[in-house]
């Protein structure tokens, strides 16, 4: 054993990226390549900053890789078969054209995996951005191929792994396949760094609210919140919801596929039981404009719930035509002061006729342009109270007023949007606040941080040609802006998707 890995990578570690807790045939051989990949990374040198425990974590999901392409499991060439439906290439930023044969493991693909793993376990919390063309990668992939491709062939397939969930004894038992896609969502090589900040979130909300609860209730809260989370946020470095990494991976004229292309789900909310009807239930979503049918077997106490008066905080999944709770049920009545103030939302139908409206009217007042410019708080509001005839905002205000450089987006979808700190960023007529300096070195935040500018702007400025500047880190100290926004231009819907995740779709599920 090299001195470099005097720690190597345990089997528990192995098994913490698969769904079964005890050890098959082929997984010994699995953490023997981790190992090996592991030492050879470390003896490189190549380790680009990045914590051990990181460097550790990737070396797992590069063996993970290689198991899944030999095995079938089908994870890998889902993501690059959506890849290359969506952009035409197999992969974003490398050339994948080195040979045909992507049965066997491929630099291009290792290059991705790293990039994108330490992008998000290791630069994401603290937003810093890696090169995907960062000296030094491309070298280290070369070497970890080698090592991948030495005893692929003899290789074992996971049978465990090969069409999991192409069987039927999976998908056709909803119980036993929301359990699998609970390590799916979390743990899988692929989808687990993209889902890390958001279960770190989902513990932080725990903590905050049940701060007396003893760990095994918030054990019991976490799982609640994450049943929520796994079906209704998107993950993986396409973004995709897990319903759609499941068409992607089974076979697309199977039964499987339909039934993963069916699911619907909905966030925890509050129900109102509006019917009873020998064993089926109505209910009448308190905050949106939807009722369901479901099984009253779903609930242990649905004997004592009462038409009209019980109230059901869960969420629920559409799956083979059956609505199935998910979650923890939280059962009240219509007194729980919980509800006082709970309303519906207005029906998309209305609120498209509000957002057309106040589009039109924002057109109409700012000579037609769809964007305006603002330097700071009060040159905005100046614009609603006498341009728009808008009532002043305190609470806006308050959430802004510390701001600057605001734009305003005028969009029949989505009515006027708010974007803070972005315009020196764009190149527009009318817009003083452009800043070519600035542009090029900042305007790359705007395609990655969550919140920074609505996807909708984002898509308009792009084909506008508002952004000339935008260019993607390149090569570290030897920045290359050419080629960084070269990579931007022609990856930038991609780098959006990874690194705006659930922004990226712009609403809420």
């Amino acid at each position: 054993m090299n001195k470099e890995n005097a720690n190597p990578i345990q089997l528990k570690e192995w098994l913490e990226l698969h769904p079964y807790t005890a050890e098959c045939d082929s997984d010994a051989f699995y953490v023997t390549l981790a190992n090996d990949l592991h030492e050879a990374w470390l003896k490189s040198r190549l380790t680009f900053n990045a914590k051990p425990e990181v460097i550790r974590r990737i070396s797992l999901y590069l063996a993970a890789y290689a198991e899944d392409i030999k095995s079938g499991f089908g994870l890998w060439q889902a993501f690059v078969t959506r890849h290359n439906a969506l952009y035409g290439k197999r992969l974003p930023f490398y050339d994948s054209t080195e040979g045909t044969d992507t049965s066997r493991p491929q630099i291009a693909d290792i290059n991705f995996i790293i990039w994108y793993s330490l992008q998000l376990l290791q630069g994401k919390p603290t937003r810093m951005v890696f090169p995907p063309l960062l000296n030094g990668l491309s070298t280290l992939a070369g070497m970890l191929v080698e090592r991948l491709r030495k005893d692929f062939d003899q290789a074992p397939v996971n049978t465990r792994l090969a069409g999991l969930f192409a069987n039927p004894q999976v998908y056709g038992n909803f119980i036993q396949l929301r359990n699998l896609l609970n390590w799916f969502f979390a743990h899988s090589y692929l989808i687990e760094p993209s889902v890390q900040e958001k279960i770190m979130m989902n513990h932080r909300i725990i903590a905050d609210r049940f701060k007396e609860a003893t760990d095994e209730q918030k054990n019991v809260f976490m799982f609640g919140i994450m049943q929520d989370t796994i079906f209704n946020y998107p993950c993986g470095p396409l973004a995709l919801y897990v319903k759609d990494w499941m068409h992607a991976i089974v076979p697309a004229d199977s039964e499987a596929a339909g039934l993963y292309l069916g699911i619907d789900a909905r966030p925890s909310l509050f129900w109102l039981v509006k019917a009873i009807d020998g064993n089926g239930m109505t209910l009448d979503c308190l905050q949106r404009d939807e009722c369901i049918t479901v099984d009253k077997a779903m609930f242990k106490d649905a004997e004592k719930f009462t038409a009209g008066k019980t109230v059901i905080n869960s969420g629920f999944v559409s799956y083979g035509g059956r609505w199935y709770v998910s979650g923890i049920v939280a059962v009240s009545d219509t007194d729980d002061p919980r509800l006082k103030n709970v309303r519906k939302a207005p029906s998309k139908a209305q609120l498209a006729e509000v957002h057309r409206n106040v589009c039109h009217q924002f057109l109409e007042v700012n000579g037609g342009q769809h964007l305006a410019f603002f330097a700071d708080f009060a040159g905005m509001s100046a614009f609603f109270t006498d341009k728009m005839k808008w009532p002043a905002n305190d609470a806006l205000e308050k959430q802004l007023g510390k701001s600057r450089n605001f734009v305003l987006f005028a969009d029949e979808d989505k009515g006027v949007t708010i974007a803070t700190n972005i315009a020196e960023y764009i190149k527009a007529d009318g817009n003083p606040l452009y800043n070519k300096g600035e542009a090029e070195k900042q305007s790359v935040l705007i395609f990655i941080n969550k919140g920074q500018c609505p996807i909708d702007l984002l898509e308009f400025l792009v084909d506008e040609g508002m952004l000339p500047d935008a260019n993607f880190p390149t090569y570290g100290n030897t920045h290359n802006v050419k080629v960084g926004k070269r990579l931007l231009q022609d990856n930038w819907d991609f780098i959006a998707r990874m690194f705006l995740n659930e922004f990226y779709w712009g609403e809420a599920r």
